[in-house]
């Protein structure tokens, strides 16, 4: 049980940094976003490890190319 608690608290201070880091760049809304993470600590999505350890650098990269994508269509089909 120790262990998942710790779990839920590295998820939770990690969410709460970003928070953080978006306060400063002036992006509100992910900042709340994210103090609502920090607040509920949800890291049992995988099994082994948080959220936070999961994702790589490479899988960051592409998400956000996907967007990007996903973003162009949606303007090109705006009325």
């Amino acid at each position: 049980m120790k262990d998942e608690v710790e779990r839920w608290f590295k998820q939770a201070a990690d969410d709460y940094d970003t928070a953080d880091l978006l306060l400063k760049q002036g992006k509100y809304s992910a900042c709340a976003f994210h103090c609502h993470q920090a607040a509920e600590r949800y890291p049992d999505a995988f099994e082994a490890v948080i959220p936070a350890e999961y994702y790589t650098v490479e899988m960051a990269e592409e998400a956000v190319e996907w967007a990007q994508v996903v973003l162009q269509f949606v303007r090109q089909h705006l009325p």
